[in-house]
């Protein structure tokens, strides 16, 4: 196998110190869904998933049913739930992996109900209650009936009643009276609502959850019986971690190395259209990555990275497969050296909510923009170094 041009390291042990930091503000009483949708937001699902496991989460969230059959193929056992939506065509595949679903319509309980029933089986379904997020779920006022719907029927079983908030990052520990928060107790309100009239109606929930990241750790009323922790499993901040003092260790770092090194003049122009030019006498070291890697462009002249424990300013335009930066400060460069993307050298860090302020967009997305040619290396969880192909 030939060696990468550009690496990511995963440490499963973080992620598993991650769960813990979870695990001790909701107690001991209160069941972990680790969310690992989007190759665990670009940190591998197979490896993440195991390592949540064995740190103590019960159950895992994905995104769409082929996350769940990943992980099935590759023998995560444990209880999966869809959080989206499924196709039609998937759900003959879901109900005979046992992989939980949410339903949003009448029309969706009946077709998983029939697959259930020609399978012999009792698929385990979970209502998602819109209360604000605009995306997907039943009206709060219709909850009940869904609910009841599913209790009546021999091929399904009611395993949740969810929703999701869309302005919990918001929440800090300063005044409640913005628009944003204000909204997320409105939120909270309607689905605490739709929580008393399912208990008044007698029927039973197993599982009630509603906190992601940003809503566990800044609002304990979200907790409920499940919370389903994404973002801070991988040593991210939603947005408000910092004000609430919630210390993660990022999981994630991504290198790569000089492929070529060259001695530039002054005024000389730099990749395409020219929108760098030099002002001095300078090195440029060439890195094979580019925006095909994940590496956004809109870093382009903003962005630096590490080399030999120093940093190095990015100089033109990235591109889809280089990005070139100044070294002309940093002596000893050599072609074949160690650059550091994200994570640390020396006494500097690059992390992967800076790069994201830089590019105008969430640390979510610099992750799990990943790309194929992006190899992904673990360590940890069983103390040694595993490759993916």
């Amino acid at each position: 196998m030939l060696n990468p041009r550009v690496w990511a390291t995963i440490d499963l042990d973080k992620v598993a110190a991650n769960l813990n930091v979870v695990r001790r503000h909701v107690g001991p009483n209160v069941e972990i869904m680790a969310v690992v949708k989007a190759d665990a937001y670009g940190h591998g699902a197979v490896e993440v998933a195991r390592a949540a496991l064995r740190a103590g989460a019960t159950r895992l969230g994905v995104g769409d049913s082929g996350e769940a059959l990943e992980l099935r193929e590759a023998g995560v056992m444990a209880p999966i739930l869809v959080l989206g939506g499924i196709c039609d065509a998937e759900i003959k595949h879901v109900v005979r992996h046992r992989i939980g679903v949410c339903v949003h319509s009448e029309r969706k309980i009946e077709m998983i109900e029939r697959a259930a029933a020609a399978q012999r089986a009792v698929h385990p379904v979970t209502i998602l209650v819109d209360t604000g997020m605009g995306r997907l779920g039943v009206r709060p006022k219709t909850a009940l009936k869904f609910a009841a719907r599913v209790m009546r029927s021999t091929s399904l079983k009611l395993q949740g009643v969810a929703t999701h908030f869309s302005t919990a990052n918001q929440l800090t520990k300063g005044p409640r009276h913005t628009r944003g928060v204000e909204f997320f107790y409105q939120q909270l309100d309607k689905y605490a609502r739709v929580v008393a009239a399912l208990r008044k109606a007698g029927i039973s929930v197993p599982l009630y959850h509603t906190a992601s990241s940003a809503a566990l750790f800044a609002c304990r009323s979200t907790h409920y019986s499940c919370v389903r922790p994404g973002i801070a499993l991988y040593g991210m901040d939603p947005g408000n971690f910092a004000d609430l003092g919630v210390s993660v260790s990022p999981a994630l770092t991504l290198k790569t190395q000089i492929v070529f090194l060259k001695l530039v003049g002054l005024n000389m122009p730099v990749s395409y259209g020219g929108t760098y030019r030099t002002y001095r006498k300078t090195r440029i070291a060439t890195l094979p990555v580019g925006y095909s890697d994940g590496y956004p462009i809109t870093l382009s002249n903003r962005a630096e990275v590490l080399i030999r424990g120093r940093r190095a300013p990015v100089v033109g335009r990235v591109t889809m497969d280089y990005t070139m930066v100044d070294v002309g400060h940093i002596p000893g460069v050599s072609v074949g050296d160690e650059v550091t993307l994200i994570g640390t050298d020396g006494d500097h860090t690059i992390t992967a909510g800076q790069l994201a302020g830089l590019a105008g967009t969430i640390p979510y997305e610099i992750t799990t923009r990943l790309g194929r040619r992006v190899r992904k290396m673990f360590k940890g969880g069983h103390g040694t170094m595993r490759k993916t192909a």
